[in-house]
């Protein structure tokens, strides 16, 4: 594994220098990786969030009790409805890619015993970081399970 700057990528794997990538969907399409990699797999290791913080002053200070239902109320609703949105995107550059030749695997057609080979090697990564905020790493467990039961 070698860490490259992202704008000597399509280059390096134009020359076999790397011989492969973790990418989105939609930046794997855009710049065309499809012209340079004939192969991708779709593993769903990680599911890319976005954070909506709110301080520790205004959650225990400024909000009442039935202002914080309402508001994780909102953000479940919001991860539903972005989580159906994201899977909608997904399916659509999928086919998109599948148009260039580009064989896809899908994650559904990964062999169990794989997938957990693949999580358990970035398992230390994931247990040294959940330590620091419980809350926000059940959090992103619940969507990991939610991302990689869809469909």
């Amino acid at each position: 594994m070698a860490s490259i700057a992202f704008g000597e990528l399509y280059a390096a794997l134009q020359q076999g220098a790397v011989d492969g990538e973790d990418l989105s969907l939609p930046f794997f399409y855009n710049y065309k990786f499809y012209e340079v990699e004939r192969f991708s797999s779709e593993v769903r290791l990680f599911f890319q969030t976005i954070n909506l913080i709110v301080s520790e002053d205004c959650w225990n200070k400024k909000f009442t009790e039935a202002d914080r239902q309402v508001f994780m109320k909102a953000v479940t609703e919001a991860q539903k409805l972005g989580m159906a949105d994201q899977t909608d995107m997904d399916e659509e550059v999928f086919k998109m890619i599948e148009e260039t030749g580009v064989k896809i695997t899908r994650y559904s057609d990964i062999p169990k015993a794989e997938v957990e080979k693949m999580r358990n090697a970035v398992a230390p990564v994931w247990d040294k970081h959940a330590k620091v905020n419980m809350t926000v790493w059940n959090a992103l467990q619940d969507s990991l399970r939610a991302y990689r039961n869809k469909k």
